[in-house]
């Protein structure tokens, strides 16, 4: 196996980067989300940003295109937005916003995931 075997291997992992950060947002929390929230959705949100990061970085690979890499970046940004917003201002129903809140910080890890891929071309 060569050096850019190995590299090329790796990359397939690249998502990974976004499980981890599930886990450290869960020892040292990073978004502010309720804790519940944090224990509820931090399984979904590892194995949704591991896999949203293997199939970006198959796109990139495949295709030659960072398209994905710079939608999903988009996409983060917006759900992080969204969590700062709705956790900072009630502007919705408490229920309609714990629901956002836990869709957002879902969508936040799975785009993260994506974008982080999506740019190992």
């Amino acid at each position: 196996m060569t050096f850019a075997d190995f590299t090329d291997k790796c990359k397939n992992f690249g998502g990974a980067v976004s499980s981890l950060l599930v886990v450290v947002d869960s020892k040292y929390p990073m978004l502010p989300v309720n804790p519940m929230i944090r224990r509820d959705l931090d399984y979904a949100a590892a194995l949704l940003g591991a896999v949203a990061g293997f199939g970006a970085y198959q796109f990139a690979k495949r295709s030659g295109k960072l398209v994905l890499g710079w939608a999903f970046l988009a996409l983060t940004v917006l759900a992080l937005l969204a969590v700062l917003v709705l956790t900072g201002h009630a502007v919705l129903s408490p229920e309609v916003t714990s629901l956002t809140v836990r869709i957002a910080y879902v969508l936040f890890f799975l785009a993260l995931g994506g974008a982080i891929g999506g740019f190992l071309k």
